[in-house]
């Protein structure tokens, strides 16, 4: 069994450790991932744009647990701060396998709460203990689903349980509980070794197994310092809420959003702070550095309080607190949810059909995330080879990749009056149905000189029937910035001699 490790050094060396394990079990279930086929694949209404792996919630619990159980003294403590976790990393693998409804998933972690507060998990002693338990339980159920709606953005969730981490451990260090602090050291070793591969690109996510973990581990962590929670009443609440005010802040904003808007706290959507900081031109990487630096801030400020007192520190919270007011009430007048389109369309493939209005707005709004676009166009009566070729090739030139089909009466009057074979809409749905297509839009213009202007994709790709200098909308493509891209095979297949040869 280890001795107990008090130095900073110490410290260093047990995040460390656990860093790397973490790091090697990714790599190891990301490539398992990868051979099994458990990726999450691309989608229009998503950020990501090559499919990433899942699962990555195991390699941070694996990290985690092994951590604690090998680098830690055995304790009724650590075990139960392991034991307890793995029941929510559990019922988060089983969410991400068969998506378990709100409530089931609340009905764990209220049982998670439960179990802490029977495993000595508690906020305070000096409180009644159905006031305390109480807390335990809504604590543990909100930090848990804090984490989990975190999970928005590369590198968001994992780096701010980095940073929330820390700070535990630089509270746990001053108060003297070095059991806490080395857990919170191999806490933050297991996150940091997942976020490599998180961010800024990701190549695996960590899921619900992953974000439950982080969650309830630093709920659990958060509870476990009798020394620190007992200089003031007030302290009782300041300290915990101060290491994880980013959660909590982005938690009830999308909360009273979603209330507000008539819809479910559990629903989805591309709503929350992060969201709207990337629709306000900062970027992903920047929308993300800069709750990063929100987070460390709260994390300092529990730390000033603890070294001060709350009067010193006061004036420090309060200018934080402050800071998010304005914050909050700039977010919440950016708009970051797309018109759906589902409501005029159904699901699935159809889903990427829209008009081109809607069309406008969504390439506006991905301009603002920096994201870039391709266009190609065709009628694409009776699908074939060619077809898929010069969209996959169309859909490397860019981010996404927007589709125009030609509308009936267009190729009617373009090929005759027994053409097309498929109605438009069909023939919509189909190209949509491709993975490497982002978003279909059906025209009736004699040319797509009026959706590129409309639209100004960065890069507007033809087949290999014409050359740079014969494409009709050369012009307008230059014009507005644009270039002009020649994609796909050698015209060796059409739709007319398919035709022909089924007559």
């Amino acid at each position: 069994m280890a001795e107990a490790l008090t130095g900073l050094g110490g410290y260093a060396s047990l995040a460390a450790q656990t860093a790397v394990g973490a790091g090697v079990l990714t790599w190891l279930v990301r490539r398992l991932a990868r051979a099994r086929g458990w990726l999450a694949p691309v989608r229009h209404d998503r950020w990501h744009r090559t499919p990433a792996a899942l699962h990555g919630g195991v390699a941070i619990f694996s990290a985690f647990a092994s951590g604690v159980l090998w680098l830690l003294p055995q304790t009724p403590y650590t075990l139960a701060l392991v034991g307890l976790t793995a029941l929510l990393f559990l019922a988060g693998l089983v969410d991400d396998a068969l998506d378990l409804p709100p409530r089931m998933k609340v009905l764990v972690q209220v049982l998670g709460g439960l179990l802490l507060y029977a495993a000595d998990f508690h906020f305070n002693d000096a409180l009644p203990w159905w006031i305390d338990l109480g807390v335990v339980v809504v604590w543990a159920v909100g930090i848990t689903n804090a984490l989990n709606l975190l999970d928005n953005m590369n590198g968001l969730a994992a780096g701010t349980a980095i940073i929330a981490g820390l700070s535990r451990l630089a509270l746990s260090h001053q108060s003297g509980d070095g059991v806490v602090a080395e857990a919170s050291a191999v806490f933050v070793g297991a996150a940091l070794g997942f976020l490599v591969f998180n961010f800024p690109r990701a190549s695996i996510f960590m899921g619900d197994s992953g974000s439950f973990t982080l969650g309830f581990a630093l709920a659990a962590l958060n509870l476990s310092s009798e020394a620190a929670y007992t200089r003031s009443a007030a302290a009782i609440f300041v300290f915990p809420v101060l290491v994880l005010l980013l959660p909590i802040f982005d938690t009830t904003f999308v909360s009273l959003a979603r209330i507000l808007s008539g819809r479910a706290i559990s629903q989805g959507g591309r709503d929350h702070t992060s969201h709207r900081l990337v629709a306000l031109g900062f970027g992903e990487t920047g929308a993300v550095v800069l709750l990063w630096t929100v987070s460390a801030a709260s994390g300092a400020c529990a730390f000033l309080l603890y070294q001060s007192g709350l009067p010193l520190a006061r004036l420090a919270v309060v200018a934080l607190l402050l800071a998010l007011s304005l914050l909050a009430v700039v977010l919440w007048r950016v708009q970051t949810e797309s018109p759906s389109p589902s409501a005029h369309r159904g699901s699935g493939a159809a889903a990427k059909v829209v008009t081109l209005p809607i069309l406008a707005t969504w390439v506006r709004e991905g301009r603002q995330r920096g994201v870039t676009y391709a266009f190609a166009n065709g009628a694409f009566d009776l699908l074939h080879v060619g077809h898929v070729r010069y969209l996959e090739a169309a859909a490397r030139e860019a981010d996404r990749l927007i589709v125009a089909v030609n509308s009936d009466a267009s190729i009617r009057g373009l090929k005759g009056p027994d053409r097309p074979v498929m109605p438009e809409a069909d023939r919509a749905e189909l190209v949509a149905a491709l993975r490497v297509v982002d978003h279909v839009v059906v025209f009736g213009d004699a040319t797509v000189t009026p959706l590129l202007q409309a639209l100004r994709p960065e890069v507007h790709c033809k087949g290999t029937d014409y050359t740079i200098d014969t494409v009709p909308e050369r012009d307008t493509v230059r014009a507005y910035g644009g270039r002009v891209a020649i994609v796909g095979d050698p015209k060796d297949h059409s739709t007319s001699s398919l035709v022909a040869r089924l007559r």
